[in-house]
This record gives structure tokens, sequence and C-alpha cells, in this order.
């Protein structure tokens, strides 16, 4: 419990001094709706194979900031589950707008899971699991692979794949 809590909270701290918009820690559905329509907003018009031609994030203060939104995911599922979800929009988010990095396989399978498991959109969850199976083979990806494509199958391939 307590630790947990530091931590979401020192990483936070973290991102606020790199200079990222702050993260609401007290997260209402009205805000995770609010977030999951930026996100889509974001994803409109977007293919599978736009996603995976994005330019590679080169920008090390933003890959520092999805490094503690990644590291956060984790921390917030123990913690405070409804984080979960804003964190998840807005590494999608980040990845369209600024480039692919790591993260970005975390962004888009957790996205893939919410998508199931949450909102019931197997085909748009289906295709982000995708998108995060295909950013694992882009260079310097291996360290991701586990993690997603345990995402992928427990949380997306579950409910779509028969």
């Amino acid at each position: 419990g307590h630790r947990f809590d530091e931590a979401l909270s020192t990483a936070l701290y973290v991102r606020k001094q790199l200079g990222f918009s702050p993260i609401p820690t007290r997260v209402t559905k009205i805000k995770i709706i609010i977030e999951y329509m930026k996100t889509n907003r974001a994803l409109k018009g977007l293919t599978t194979e736009d996603i995976i031609a994005f330019p590679d994030l080169t920008d090390e203060r933003i890959i520092m900031g999805q490094r503690i939104m990644e590291l956060l995911l984790t921390v917030s599922y123990q913690t405070n589950p409804n984080l979960f979800p804003i964190i998840s929009f807005r590494m999608v988010r980040e990845s369209i707008k600024s480039g692919i990095n790591r993260s970005s396989c975390d962004a888009f399978s957790t996205f893939g899971v919410l998508l199931c498991g949450g909102v019931g959109d197997l085909a748009r969850g289906g295709q982000m699991g995708e998108i995060a199976l295909l950013l694992l083979e882009k260079p310097g990806m291996r360290p991701m692979e586990s993690r997603t494509i345990c995402n992928v199958e427990n949380g997306v391939n579950h409910w779509t794949v028969p």
C-alpha cells in the first residue's frame, strides 16, 4: 500500500519536473470518458499501417516521460485502478504525437486490453493488440516482448481469438 502510493507520487512529481502536464490522481468516470474520447479523436482515420510507420521517438525528455508512464501503469493498477486507463490513453496519444518508442508497446497493448475488457469494442481492441505486437518487430523493442505478449494474449486475444 504505502510504498505503491509513494512510488506513484514520486513518478507524478518527476513527470511534472520534466515539464509534462499533470495527471489527475482523483479520477472520476467523467475524466476517464473525456480521456477516452481524446484518444479516439487522436486515432481517427489512422490505420494499423499508419501507426506502425510512425517515426521513432528521439526526444530524450519525452522518452523519459513515457518510461515513467509505463512504470506508472503497473503502480496505478495496484493503488489507483481508475488512473490506469488515463495513463494508457495518454501514452497512446503521446506515441501518435511524438513518435514510437519501447513504451508504445505498453501503450497500445493496454489500450487494447481496455477496449476489449472495459469498453467491449473487440474489433478495435484486437487492432490495438495487433499494433502492439507489430511494434515489437521494430529494432530495440525486445525488452518489451514478454510484457506486451502477456498483455495481448491475456487481455486482448482472450476476447478476440476463438
